[in-house]
């Protein structure tokens, strides 16, 4: 099988089981704002969202290398998986024990916020072993198994947590449902990882686990960042509002977190194959990065726009007239939505050679502007503000991650990766413009994103769209003319 269709498969998958754990995840997260209210569901959201900061601690970054080593020589990967999940155990069981002193010691808002906190923490570390297993199914691209680990996990979530709500249950219940769900997930992964003929795992070595644990700080540090920036604001929002503007804004960002799934999707199965070409291939490594950076931007940006053109319908249809406040901050939210891939990929890249200690300088950067703007913004614009910080913040990230990433592959050209969406989205705004923003226009405003941006590259980049479409069809991609950019 080409390296193409490789990766078209491998997303494919990546996308179905994604896209299938998305839908459950949605409809457990609208059933819970729906029945929970607007201070209910703020709980569940800043419990959830303190839960994970608290366990980024144990990742450590660790599963990146995972798959980057594990997919260059597959001989590691028993040490590898051991090492993880040694230095794992470690971290998470003091941001375990420190989710407990937070519970019992600190005030924390809406009922039952101090068990969520512990609850949610426990599943995060859950699913942080789950992580690192599947990291090693994933360096054997065998995603499909994974993905199946997923989809149960968030299926069992959506299920029981919906039964248990729509019975009268609370926060709690919710919780517990995350938990079980994470619990399934495990098990799912492990008997996967068996069936690939990983049964045998060498014992423990503090001072394997130790080295691993040092030479992952760098992305560890940076994750840690990462998770800051997506979880600060809601945890910020419960200090300086309430939990009511939580729950409005963790309506507003579960509709991102749910777009979310075509960055991982896609950078994840292009992670094993960047590995390899940094290697190998340099010159190749910097054309998938400009073509992985074309599609990321061709898929996501149209995603933004609907955010922006479509939010008041979106907010309507999902949650009720109780949560209209929530309108302009999915506006809001729009730009990261259509920024997130670009970043997420760009780092990838920077890991895949060996450049990882450069990423904490800007996620950390990143984080720290987005604290320091949401104690200006939260004060004054509540989760309107929240929102804008997010984007403005994302805009960060994909600028310094992207400048990182160009000094090492090489330069591309940006104006063939921007210019086709970017006039794909300026039909879809001029439609709505004309037409109005009901829901029933958003197909058709897709497809004529999807007329406009393909007719723009059947002019500009005629032989690139025939590439794409011979990898599409499963033909060998057409050979560019030499010298043709």
């Amino acid at each position: 099988m080409s390296s193409v269709r490789r990766v078209l498969r491998n997303t494919a998958i990546q996308v179905g089981g994604q896209g299938l754990s998305k839908v459950a995840s949605l409809a457990f997260y609208v059933v819970l704002a729906r029945e929970l209210g607007t201070a209910g569901f703020g709980t569940f959201t800043y419990s959830l969202s303190l839960g994970l900061m608290l366990m980024s601690v144990a990742g450590l970054g660790i599963d990146d290398l995972v798959v980057r080593d594990g997919a260059r020589d597959r001989s590691r990967e028993p040490r590898l998986l051991v090492d993880a999940l040694t230095a794992k155990a470690v971290t998470g069981g003091f941001a375990l024990l420190l989710a407990v002193a937070i519970a019992v010691f600190v005030d924390t808002p809406g009922e039952g916020g101090g068990a969520a906190i512990v609850l949610l923490a426990l599943a995060a570390l859950v699913e942080q072993i789950v992580s690192s297993v599947g990291s090693v199914l994933e360096g054997r691209e065998r995603f499909a198994a994974v993905s199946v680990a997923v989809v149960a996990q968030r299926w069992l979530t959506a299920l029981a947590g919906v039964c248990a709500v729509l019975l009268g249950a609370g926060v709690l219940a919710a919780c517990a449902s995350y938990l079980a769900g994470a619990v399934v997930a495990l098990v799912t992964v492990t008997l996967a990882l068996r069936r690939a003929g990983v049964r045998r795992l060498p014992p423990p070595s503090s001072e394997s686990a130790r080295a691993l644990a040092l030479m992952s700080l760098p992305i560890g540090v940076s994750g840690m960042f990462t998770v800051v920036l997506f979880r600060i604001d809601a945890t910020m929002l419960a200090a300086l509002q309430d939990t009511s503007a939580v729950g409005l804004y963790g309506a507003a960002y579960r509709v991102l977190e749910t777009t979310l799934t075509v960055s991982f999707a896609a950078v994840g199965a292009l992670a094993p194959m960047l590995a390899r070409l940094s290697l190998s291939e340099p010159d190749r490594l910097r054309e998938l990065y400009q073509t992985a950076c074309k599609a990321l931007v061709a898929l996501l940006l149209p995603v933004g726009a609907a955010f922006v053109l479509f939010a008041a319908p979106i907010v309507d249809l999902l949650y009720g007239p109780q949560y209209r406040e929530a309108v302009l901050a999915l506006r809001l939210l729009g730009g990261a939505a259509a920024m997130y891939g670009l970043s997420y990929l760009s780092t990838y890249v920077l890991i895949s050679v060996d450049r990882q200690r450069l990423i904490p300088l800007i996620t950390g950067a990143a984080a720290l502007l987005n604290i320091l703007l949401n104690l200006v913004a939260i004060p004054l614009y509540s989760l309107d503000g929240a929102a804008a910080v997010t984007s403005i913040t994302q805009l960060g990230l994909v600028l310094g991650t992207g400048t990182l990433t160009l000094r090492a592959v090489g330069a591309i050209s940006l104006g063939a990766v921007v210019w086709g969406p970017l006039l794909g989205c300026a039909a879809m705004a001029g439609l709505v413009l004309l037409l109005g923003d009901s829901l029933v226009l958003l197909p058709v405003a897709g497809l004529a994103y999807v007329a406009v941006f393909l007719s723009w590259e059947r002019w500009r980049n005629p032989q690139e769209l025939r590439a794409a479409m011979d990898a599409l069809r499963g033909r060998v991609p057409t050979q560019r003319p030499q010298g043709e950019r």
